[in-house]
Protein backbone atom coordinates (compact mmCIF):
# COMPACT_ATOMS: atom_id res chain seq x y z
CA UNK A 1 0.00 0.00 0.00
CA UNK A 2 1.16 3.54 -0.76
CA UNK A 3 1.13 6.18 2.28
CA UNK A 4 -1.78 7.93 1.00
CA UNK A 5 -3.63 4.43 0.81
CA UNK A 6 -2.18 3.65 4.49
CA UNK A 7 -3.67 6.79 5.99
CA UNK A 8 -7.20 6.02 4.10
CA UNK A 9 -7.02 2.25 6.05
CA UNK A 10 -5.85 4.12 9.09
CA UNK A 11 -9.08 6.48 9.23
CA UNK A 12 -10.98 4.13 8.51
CA UNK A 13 -10.01 1.82 11.35
CA UNK A 14 -11.03 4.76 13.41
CA UNK A 15 -14.07 5.42 12.14
CA UNK A 16 -13.26 8.97 11.10
CA UNK A 17 -14.58 10.44 7.96
CA UNK A 18 -11.74 12.97 5.78
CA UNK A 19 -13.73 15.72 7.46
CA UNK A 20 -13.31 14.70 10.64
CA UNK A 21 -9.82 13.64 10.57
CA UNK A 22 -9.01 17.15 9.08
CA UNK A 23 -11.06 18.65 12.10
CA UNK A 24 -8.26 16.50 14.66
CA UNK A 25 -5.87 17.94 12.61
CA UNK A 26 -7.03 21.20 12.22
CA UNK A 27 -6.66 20.82 8.04
CA UNK A 28 -9.08 20.85 5.14
CA UNK A 29 -10.76 17.84 4.05
CA UNK A 30 -8.98 19.02 0.73
CA UNK A 31 -5.72 18.76 2.64
CA UNK A 32 -6.50 14.88 3.88
CA UNK A 33 -7.84 14.18 0.31
CA UNK A 34 -4.86 14.83 -1.21
CA UNK A 35 -2.78 12.99 0.93
CA UNK A 36 -4.92 9.67 0.31
CA UNK A 37 -4.74 10.57 -3.56
CA UNK A 38 -0.72 10.09 -2.67
CA UNK A 39 -0.71 13.91 -4.28
CA UNK A 40 1.45 15.63 -1.05
CA UNK A 41 2.29 14.36 1.90
CA UNK A 42 2.14 15.02 5.32
CA UNK A 43 4.17 17.34 7.22
CA UNK A 44 6.33 16.23 10.28
CA UNK A 45 3.69 17.99 12.34
CA UNK A 46 0.76 16.52 11.09
CA UNK A 47 2.75 12.66 10.97
CA UNK A 48 3.03 12.92 14.86
CA UNK A 49 -0.72 13.85 14.94
CA UNK A 50 -1.50 11.36 13.25
CA UNK A 51 0.47 8.52 14.66
CA UNK A 52 -1.76 9.52 17.85
CA UNK A 53 -5.16 9.52 16.51
CA UNK A 54 -4.42 6.40 14.62
CA UNK A 55 -2.20 4.58 17.53
CA UNK A 56 0.63 3.37 15.25
CA UNK A 57 3.93 4.41 14.84
CA UNK A 58 5.17 6.99 11.86
CA UNK A 59 7.13 4.52 10.52
CA UNK A 60 3.76 2.72 9.76
CA UNK A 61 2.27 5.17 8.24
CA UNK A 62 5.70 5.66 5.80
CA UNK A 63 6.63 2.58 4.72
CA UNK A 64 5.10 -1.36 5.15
CA UNK A 65 5.79 -3.25 8.00
CA UNK A 66 6.13 -6.95 6.64
CA UNK A 67 4.70 -9.32 9.31
CA UNK A 68 7.19 -11.15 11.47
CA UNK A 69 6.55 -14.80 12.54
CA UNK A 70 9.45 -14.12 15.12
CA UNK A 71 7.91 -10.87 16.99
CA UNK A 72 6.69 -11.16 20.02
CA UNK A 73 3.46 -9.02 19.82
CA UNK A 74 2.31 -11.55 17.02
CA UNK A 75 0.20 -12.82 19.37
CA UNK A 76 -1.80 -11.47 22.13
CA UNK A 77 -1.08 -12.09 25.96
CA UNK A 78 -4.26 -11.83 26.75
CA UNK A 79 -7.96 -11.04 25.11
CA UNK A 80 -11.57 -10.31 25.67
CA UNK A 81 -14.51 -10.24 24.24
CA UNK A 82 -17.71 -9.17 25.71
CA UNK A 83 -20.63 -7.04 25.58
CA UNK A 84 -21.24 -5.04 28.41
CA UNK A 85 -24.87 -4.60 30.74
CA UNK A 86 -26.00 -1.69 32.55
CA UNK A 87 -25.61 -3.56 35.75
CA UNK A 88 -22.10 -4.37 35.44
CA UNK A 89 -21.82 -0.90 34.49
CA UNK A 90 -23.42 0.71 37.62
CA UNK A 91 -20.39 0.72 39.45
CA UNK A 92 -18.04 2.35 37.04
CA UNK A 93 -21.00 5.54 36.62
CA UNK A 94 -21.09 6.15 40.34
CA UNK A 95 -17.30 6.45 40.22
CA UNK A 96 -17.72 8.78 37.82
CA UNK A 97 -20.63 10.38 39.72
CA UNK A 98 -18.35 10.86 42.23
CA UNK A 99 -15.34 12.19 40.72
CA UNK A 100 -17.51 14.80 39.36
CA UNK A 101 -18.55 15.79 42.45
CA UNK A 102 -15.50 15.90 44.18
CA UNK A 103 -13.83 18.43 40.94
CA UNK A 104 -16.93 20.48 41.33
CA UNK A 105 -15.87 20.38 44.96
CA UNK A 106 -12.45 21.43 44.56
CA UNK A 107 -13.25 23.94 42.30
CA UNK A 108 -15.65 25.76 44.36
CA UNK A 109 -13.56 25.64 47.46
CA UNK A 110 -10.60 27.17 45.79
CA UNK A 111 -12.47 30.14 44.27
CA UNK A 112 -13.92 30.59 47.69
CA UNK A 113 -10.39 30.99 49.30
CA UNK A 114 -9.00 33.22 46.71
CA UNK A 115 -11.78 35.36 46.00
CA UNK A 116 -12.06 35.94 49.93
CA UNK A 117 -8.28 36.79 50.47
CA UNK A 118 -8.10 39.31 47.51
CA UNK A 119 -11.40 41.05 48.40
CA UNK A 120 -11.35 40.76 52.01
CA UNK A 121 -12.61 38.41 54.93
CA UNK A 122 -16.01 40.65 55.59
CA UNK A 123 -19.24 38.72 55.06
CA UNK A 124 -17.09 35.16 54.46
CA UNK A 125 -20.00 33.35 56.06
CA UNK A 126 -22.54 35.30 53.13
CA UNK A 127 -20.01 34.01 50.60
CA UNK A 128 -19.28 30.78 51.82
CA UNK A 129 -23.29 30.34 51.57
CA UNK A 130 -23.38 31.88 47.94
CA UNK A 131 -20.61 30.13 46.81
CA UNK A 132 -22.41 26.43 48.03
CA UNK A 133 -25.15 27.39 45.84
CA UNK A 134 -22.59 27.96 42.91
CA UNK A 135 -21.47 24.27 43.93
CA UNK A 136 -24.58 22.59 44.09
CA UNK A 137 -25.87 24.01 40.74
CA UNK A 138 -22.69 23.28 38.98
CA UNK A 139 -23.25 19.52 40.59
CA UNK A 140 -26.47 18.87 39.63
CA UNK A 141 -25.72 20.55 35.97
CA UNK A 142 -22.90 17.87 35.87
CA UNK A 143 -24.60 14.88 37.17
CA UNK A 144 -27.89 15.60 35.04
CA UNK A 145 -25.67 15.35 31.85
CA UNK A 146 -23.64 12.71 32.77
CA UNK A 147 -27.27 10.84 33.73
CA UNK A 148 -28.11 11.84 29.90
CA UNK A 149 -24.88 10.58 28.21
CA UNK A 150 -25.17 7.80 30.28
CA UNK A 151 -28.81 6.74 28.98
CA UNK A 152 -27.64 7.49 25.81
CA UNK A 153 -24.57 4.98 25.99
CA UNK A 154 -26.93 2.73 27.40
CA UNK A 155 -29.52 2.11 24.44
CA UNK A 156 -25.66 1.40 22.32
CA UNK A 157 -24.74 -1.14 24.65
CA UNK A 158 -26.46 -4.44 23.67
CA UNK A 159 -25.51 -3.80 20.40
CA UNK A 160 -22.00 -2.93 20.93
CA UNK A 161 -18.71 -5.53 20.67
CA UNK A 162 -15.93 -5.02 22.61
CA UNK A 163 -12.34 -6.82 21.53
CA UNK A 164 -9.11 -6.47 23.52
CA UNK A 165 -6.02 -8.05 22.49
CA UNK A 166 -3.54 -7.39 25.29
CA UNK A 167 0.10 -7.46 24.39
CA UNK A 168 3.24 -6.72 25.95
CA UNK A 169 3.58 -2.96 25.43
CA UNK A 170 -0.20 -2.11 24.03
CA UNK A 171 -3.69 -3.06 24.43
CA UNK A 172 -5.42 -3.28 20.44
CA UNK A 173 -9.00 -1.96 20.92
CA UNK A 174 -11.96 -2.49 18.34
CA UNK A 175 -15.44 -1.99 18.53
CA UNK A 176 -18.54 -3.60 16.49
CA UNK A 177 -21.81 -2.66 16.16
CA UNK A 178 -24.02 -4.36 14.33
CA UNK A 179 -21.71 -6.64 13.07
CA UNK A 180 -19.48 -3.77 11.17
CA UNK A 181 -16.72 -2.09 12.96
CA UNK A 182 -16.95 0.96 14.33
CA UNK A 183 -13.96 1.72 15.71
CA UNK A 184 -10.22 0.29 16.05
CA UNK A 185 -6.98 1.38 18.04
CA UNK A 186 -3.94 0.84 19.48
CA UNK A 187 -3.50 1.81 22.96
CA UNK A 188 0.27 1.96 24.86
CA UNK A 189 -0.27 0.46 28.41
CA UNK A 190 2.34 3.34 29.79
CA UNK A 191 -0.43 5.92 28.45
CA UNK A 192 -3.05 3.67 30.81
CA UNK A 193 -4.12 4.67 34.49
CA UNK A 194 -5.94 2.66 37.23
CA UNK A 195 -9.61 4.48 37.68
CA UNK A 196 -11.50 2.43 39.59
CA UNK A 197 -12.37 -1.56 40.01
CA UNK A 198 -15.84 -2.80 41.57
CA UNK A 199 -16.95 -6.66 41.48
CA UNK A 200 -18.12 -6.08 37.73
CA UNK A 201 -16.07 -4.01 36.26
CA UNK A 202 -11.89 -3.05 35.95
CA UNK A 203 -11.75 0.42 34.73
CA UNK A 204 -8.85 2.44 33.11
CA UNK A 205 -8.67 5.76 31.63
CA UNK A 206 -7.00 6.51 28.09
CA UNK A 207 -7.05 10.32 27.17
CA UNK A 208 -10.22 11.12 28.77
CA UNK A 209 -12.04 7.39 27.93
CA UNK A 210 -12.95 4.97 29.73
CA UNK A 211 -11.68 1.24 28.69
CA UNK A 212 -13.97 -1.42 30.88
CA UNK A 213 -13.05 -5.28 31.51
CA UNK A 214 -15.34 -7.66 33.03
CA UNK A 215 -13.09 -9.10 36.59
CA UNK A 216 -14.91 -12.25 35.53
CA UNK A 217 -12.96 -12.70 32.79
CA UNK A 218 -9.16 -11.14 34.10
CA UNK A 219 -6.38 -13.52 34.38
CA UNK A 220 -4.75 -13.38 37.72
CA UNK A 221 -1.88 -12.24 36.35
CA UNK A 222 -2.95 -9.98 33.94
CA UNK A 223 -1.19 -6.81 32.64
CA UNK A 224 -3.93 -4.45 33.34
CA UNK A 225 -3.53 -5.54 36.95
CA UNK A 226 0.13 -4.34 37.24
CA UNK A 227 -1.42 -0.66 36.14
CA UNK A 228 -3.11 -0.70 39.83
CA UNK A 229 -0.13 -1.90 41.63
CA UNK A 230 2.03 1.17 39.61
CA UNK A 231 -0.62 3.28 40.82
CA UNK A 232 0.69 3.57 44.39
CA UNK A 233 -1.11 5.66 47.10
CA UNK A 234 1.45 8.27 47.10
CA UNK A 235 0.90 8.80 43.19
CA UNK A 236 -2.30 9.06 43.80
CA UNK A 237 -1.35 11.86 46.21
CA UNK A 238 1.00 13.46 43.97
CA UNK A 239 -1.89 13.62 41.44
CA UNK A 240 -4.56 15.20 43.78
CA UNK A 241 -1.82 17.91 44.58
CA UNK A 242 -1.36 18.18 40.97
CA UNK A 243 -4.81 18.63 39.88
CA UNK A 244 -5.33 21.46 43.25
CA UNK A 245 -2.48 23.16 42.28
CA UNK A 246 -3.66 23.57 38.60
CA UNK A 247 -7.14 24.28 40.09
CA UNK A 248 -5.59 27.15 42.36
CA UNK A 249 -3.29 28.59 39.60
CA UNK A 250 -6.14 28.85 36.75
CA UNK A 251 -8.30 30.56 39.62
CA UNK A 252 -6.16 32.65 40.66
CA UNK A 253 -4.41 33.97 37.21
CA UNK A 254 -8.49 34.86 36.65
CA UNK A 255 -8.69 36.65 40.17
CA UNK A 256 -5.93 38.84 39.74
CA UNK A 257 -7.25 39.63 36.50
CA UNK A 258 -10.67 40.95 37.76
CA UNK A 259 -9.03 42.61 40.46
CA UNK A 260 -6.42 44.45 38.40
CA UNK A 261 -9.61 45.74 36.45
CA UNK A 262 -11.00 46.60 39.53
CA UNK A 263 -8.54 48.32 40.79
CA UNK A 264 -7.61 50.30 36.95
CA UNK A 265 -10.30 53.00 37.50
CA UNK A 266 -8.61 54.21 40.79
CA UNK A 267 -4.71 54.77 39.87
CA UNK A 268 -3.64 55.51 43.01
CA UNK A 269 -5.33 52.41 44.90
CA UNK A 270 -3.62 50.06 41.41
CA UNK A 271 -0.11 51.82 42.43
CA UNK A 272 -0.48 50.98 46.09
CA UNK A 273 -2.75 47.94 46.22
CA UNK A 274 -1.70 45.56 42.53
CA UNK A 275 1.75 44.13 43.93
CA UNK A 276 -0.76 41.98 46.12
CA UNK A 277 -0.68 39.66 42.96
CA UNK A 278 3.27 38.50 43.73
CA UNK A 279 1.14 36.82 46.96
CA UNK A 280 -0.32 34.70 45.14
CA UNK A 281 2.97 33.47 42.92
CA UNK A 282 3.88 30.14 44.93
CA UNK A 283 0.45 28.65 44.11
CA UNK A 284 1.61 28.60 40.19
CA UNK A 285 5.35 28.10 40.92
CA UNK A 286 3.79 24.84 42.81
CA UNK A 287 2.10 23.59 39.88
CA UNK A 288 4.98 24.11 37.44
CA UNK A 289 7.04 22.08 40.41
CA UNK A 290 4.12 19.05 40.68
CA UNK A 291 4.19 19.19 36.98
CA UNK A 292 7.72 18.44 36.65
CA UNK A 293 7.35 15.55 39.61
CA UNK A 294 4.67 14.19 37.20
CA UNK A 295 6.81 13.92 34.12
CA UNK A 296 9.57 12.13 35.63
CA UNK A 297 7.23 9.49 37.26
CA UNK A 298 5.93 9.35 33.88
CA UNK A 299 1.75 10.80 34.43
CA UNK A 300 0.35 13.57 32.66
CA UNK A 301 1.83 16.78 33.26
CA UNK A 302 1.47 18.99 30.68
CA UNK A 303 -1.72 20.87 31.54
CA UNK A 304 -0.07 21.81 35.04
CA UNK A 305 3.20 23.21 33.19
CA UNK A 306 1.12 25.18 30.96
CA UNK A 307 -1.53 26.28 33.33
CA UNK A 308 1.11 27.28 35.95
CA UNK A 309 3.64 29.36 33.36
CA UNK A 310 0.47 30.96 31.90
CA UNK A 311 -0.48 31.49 35.89
CA UNK A 312 2.74 32.97 36.55
CA UNK A 313 3.47 35.31 34.24
CA UNK A 314 -0.50 36.85 34.79
CA UNK A 315 0.42 37.46 37.87
CA UNK A 316 4.21 38.95 37.67
CA UNK A 317 2.63 41.38 35.21
CA UNK A 318 -0.13 42.35 37.24
CA UNK A 319 2.23 42.84 40.41
CA UNK A 320 4.24 44.54 38.80
CA UNK A 321 1.45 47.25 37.37
CA UNK A 322 2.37 48.93 40.85
CA UNK A 323 6.34 49.70 39.56
CA UNK A 324 5.57 50.57 35.99
CA UNK A 325 2.51 52.84 36.51
CA UNK A 326 4.05 54.63 39.60
CA UNK A 327 7.13 55.03 37.02
CA UNK A 328 4.82 56.56 34.11
CA UNK A 329 2.16 58.28 35.96
CA UNK A 330 3.58 59.70 39.24
CA UNK A 331 5.65 58.31 41.87
CA UNK A 332 4.37 57.41 45.42
CA UNK A 333 5.89 59.63 47.72
CA UNK A 334 7.46 58.02 51.20
CA UNK A 335 6.23 60.13 53.68
CA UNK A 336 7.18 61.60 57.03
CA UNK A 337 5.60 61.33 60.42
CA UNK A 338 3.68 64.53 59.26
CA UNK A 339 3.46 65.55 55.64
CA UNK A 340 4.03 68.51 54.56
CA UNK A 341 0.77 68.08 52.17
CA UNK A 342 -1.29 67.54 55.41
CA UNK A 343 -0.11 71.26 56.63
CA UNK A 344 -1.17 72.37 52.99
CA UNK A 345 -4.39 70.73 53.63
CA UNK A 346 -5.12 72.36 56.76
CA UNK A 347 -3.80 75.64 55.70
CA UNK A 348 -6.63 76.00 52.76
CA UNK A 349 -9.18 74.61 54.75
CA UNK A 350 -8.70 75.81 58.29
CA UNK A 351 -9.84 72.10 59.55
CA UNK A 352 -8.02 69.96 61.98
CA UNK A 353 -6.61 66.52 60.12
CA UNK A 354 -6.65 64.04 63.43
CA UNK A 355 -3.86 62.02 63.93
CA UNK A 356 -3.45 59.18 60.55
CA UNK A 357 -2.08 55.86 60.64
CA UNK A 358 -0.28 56.11 56.94
CA UNK A 359 -0.50 58.96 54.42
CA UNK A 360 -0.08 57.67 50.49
CA UNK A 361 0.44 60.98 48.26
CA UNK A 362 0.73 61.08 44.23
CA UNK A 363 2.44 64.08 43.10
CA UNK A 364 1.91 64.16 39.27
CA UNK A 365 3.94 67.18 38.16
CA UNK A 366 4.11 67.71 34.68
CA UNK A 367 2.36 64.89 33.76
CA UNK A 368 -1.13 65.47 35.57
CA UNK A 369 -3.86 63.90 33.98
CA UNK A 370 -7.05 65.46 32.14
CA UNK A 371 -10.78 63.84 32.52
CA UNK A 372 -13.51 65.75 31.65
CA UNK A 373 -13.86 69.19 33.31
CA UNK A 374 -10.79 68.50 36.04
CA UNK A 375 -6.30 68.35 35.31
CA UNK A 376 -5.07 66.62 38.40
CA UNK A 377 -1.96 66.84 40.24
CA UNK A 378 -2.02 65.68 43.49
CA UNK A 379 -3.66 63.19 44.81
CA UNK A 380 -3.53 61.73 48.74
CA UNK A 381 -5.32 58.90 50.56
CA UNK A 382 -5.24 59.70 54.43
CA UNK A 383 -5.58 56.56 56.92
CA UNK A 384 -6.61 56.93 60.52
CA UNK A 385 -6.68 55.00 63.23
CA UNK A 386 -11.04 54.05 64.54
CA UNK A 387 -10.36 55.69 67.71
CA UNK A 388 -8.44 58.60 66.32
CA UNK A 389 -11.45 60.07 64.37
CA UNK A 390 -14.42 59.68 67.07
CA UNK A 391 -14.12 63.66 67.71
CA UNK A 392 -13.43 64.64 63.56
CA UNK A 393 -16.55 62.77 62.73
CA UNK A 394 -18.74 63.77 65.62
CA UNK A 395 -17.74 67.54 64.36
CA UNK A 396 -17.93 67.08 60.49
CA UNK A 397 -21.66 66.23 61.14
CA UNK A 398 -22.57 70.02 62.77
CA UNK A 399 -19.72 71.84 59.94
CA UNK A 400 -21.89 72.78 57.24
CA UNK A 401 -19.22 72.82 54.56
CA UNK A 402 -19.08 68.56 54.77
CA UNK A 403 -22.07 67.62 52.63
CA UNK A 404 -23.07 64.34 52.08
CA UNK A 405 -24.45 64.85 48.83
CA UNK A 406 -24.16 68.17 46.23
CA UNK A 407 -27.39 69.40 45.04
CA UNK A 408 -25.76 71.52 42.86
CA UNK A 409 -24.30 71.85 39.42
CA UNK A 410 -20.39 71.20 41.08
CA UNK A 411 -21.59 68.10 41.39
CA UNK A 412 -21.52 67.51 37.97
CA UNK A 413 -17.84 68.84 37.33
CA UNK A 414 -16.06 67.24 40.30
CA UNK A 415 -13.27 64.50 39.61
CA UNK A 416 -13.86 61.30 39.06
CA UNK A 417 -13.13 59.77 42.56
CA UNK A 418 -15.86 61.73 44.07
CA UNK A 419 -19.18 58.95 44.57
CA UNK A 420 -22.40 59.89 46.46
CA UNK A 421 -22.34 58.38 50.23
CA UNK A 422 -18.89 60.02 51.11
CA UNK A 423 -19.29 63.24 53.08
CA UNK A 424 -17.55 65.94 50.81
CA UNK A 425 -16.19 69.45 50.66
CA UNK A 426 -14.65 71.14 48.18
CA UNK A 427 -13.15 74.32 48.49
CA UNK A 428 -11.98 76.69 45.40
CA UNK A 429 -8.46 78.19 46.60
CA UNK A 430 -8.32 81.46 44.03
CA UNK A 431 -11.95 82.50 45.39
CA UNK A 432 -11.82 81.02 48.50
CA UNK A 433 -15.24 79.71 48.39
CA UNK A 434 -16.73 76.61 49.62
CA UNK A 435 -19.13 74.46 47.84
CA UNK A 436 -19.61 76.89 45.46
CA UNK A 437 -20.14 76.56 41.92
CA UNK A 438 -17.92 79.69 40.00
CA UNK A 439 -19.63 82.79 38.83
CA UNK A 440 -17.30 83.00 35.74
CA UNK A 441 -15.98 80.62 33.27
CA UNK A 442 -12.38 79.75 33.38
CA UNK A 443 -9.66 77.86 35.16
CA UNK A 444 -10.11 77.51 38.81
CA UNK A 445 -7.32 75.96 41.28
CA UNK A 446 -9.71 73.64 43.56
CA UNK A 447 -9.30 70.98 46.39
CA UNK A 448 -11.82 68.36 47.27
CA UNK A 449 -11.74 66.53 50.53
CA UNK A 450 -13.98 63.42 50.34
CA UNK A 451 -14.09 61.49 53.97
CA UNK A 452 -15.55 57.55 54.31
CA UNK A 453 -16.82 56.77 57.82
CA UNK A 454 -16.90 53.02 57.53
CA UNK A 455 -13.09 53.26 56.01
CA UNK A 456 -11.77 55.72 58.30
CA UNK A 457 -10.03 57.34 55.23
CA UNK A 458 -9.93 60.46 53.25
CA UNK A 459 -8.91 61.07 49.84
CA UNK A 460 -7.45 64.82 48.74
CA UNK A 461 -7.12 65.86 45.69
CA UNK A 462 -6.14 69.22 44.25
CA UNK A 463 -6.80 70.26 40.57
CA UNK A 464 -7.87 72.38 37.87
CA UNK A 465 -10.94 72.99 37.15
CA UNK A 466 -11.83 74.10 33.46
CA UNK A 467 -15.35 75.63 33.98
CA UNK A 468 -17.72 76.90 31.19
CA UNK A 469 -20.93 78.85 32.67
Amino acid sequence: MTVGQRIQHYRKLQGLSQEELGQKLLVSRQTVSLWENDQTLPTIDNLVRLKEIFGVSIDEILTEQPEKQTNPDAQPLESYVFTPTVQELEGVRKAVKGLMIRKSFLWIISCWAIFTVLFGWEGWFINAILYGMIYVVMTAIAIFRHKKEWQRNNLKLPQRLYFYDVYENHIFQRIQQNGQLEQSCNIPLSELQFFSETKQMFSVRHDGKLLNFPTSQLQPNSRLYQLRQRKSRASEKLCTAAQAALVASVIAAVAAVVWFFYLSWDMELLIRQSWYAFLLLPIPVAAIILGIVLKVKGEKWVKNLVAGVIAAALLSLCGSMSIIFADFDGSILDVPPNPPYIGTIERYTGIDIPEHSSVHTLDFGDQAYTSGWTTTYISSTIFFDEQAVVEFERDMQTDSRWQLNFKNELAGVMPNVYTEGRYVLVYNIDLDEWNQVPPESGDYRMLILLYDIEGNTMNAMEYILHYTK
